[in-house]
């Protein structure tokens, strides 16, 4: 019962300071000559499919954090409970380790596209 009780707190705890993602305010001018040298309607209100993309996005970095801060607690409650016996402790370390590179995976991969998304901006809205 305790470890259930401790894994729902955790969860709770987690997705409470769990800090959302902030998406690309692109703002309405660079949106508006984009839209306009594509050949689309500048005064659009409905959702472009970049919007789209940065809610997905934002939404998957948000469960990834979630994880993230999850399987941190998991694995120190794991070594904390492991009574100075190996085995458990090295199980930790691990999932430790696993979890702080798949952050960091997770992490380059929004950095890459956030600059390439950039880049693709800079470009789309140069005037020629």
């Amino acid at each position: 019962m305790k470890k259930i009780l401790f894994i729902v707190f955790g969860l709770v705890y987690a997705t409470a300071l769990t800090f959302p993602v902030q998406a690309i305010n692109l703002g309405s001018d660079v949106a508006k000559e984009a839209a306009t040298k594509a050949g689309y309607a500048a005064d659009t209100n409905q959702n472009t499919l970049a919007q789209i993309i940065g809610r997905i996005v934002k939404a998957v970095l948000t469960l990834t954090g979630v994880m993230f801060t999850a399987l941190i607690v998991w694995a120190g409650n794991m070594w904390m409970g492991a009574r100075g016996e190996q085995e458990p402790i090295e199980k930790a370390k691990k999932m430790i380790q696993a979890a702080a590179f798949g952050l960091i995976i997770t992490l380059a991969a929004y950095t890459i596209s956030n600059f390439a998304v950039n880049a693709i901006l800079e470009r789309a809205t140069k005037i020629q």
